[in-house]
């Protein structure tokens, strides 16, 4: 974040495949923003979908509900 703020990075984020993290990841979003959040969804893979996805992270990047 030091290194954002001094202009050498533009963004921060962060990623997790691995439906084993997906809590870990839900907990250090709502900790933090980040710039980008990346995570596996897809049509064969939507096991986020019913944590991360539709948590109340979604409020604080997507302004859904």
């Amino acid at each position: 974040r030091d290194w954002k703020a001094q202009g050498k990075f533009r963004y921060i984020g962060i990623t997790h495949y691995t439906p084993s993290a997906y809590a870990e990841l839900e907990a250090v979003m709502r900790l933090l923003a980040w710039d980008f959040v990346q995570l596996n969804y897809a049509l064969n893979d939507r096991t986020c979908g019913a944590g991360v996805v539709a948590s109340g992270c979604r409020s604080r990047y997507c302004g859904a509900g």
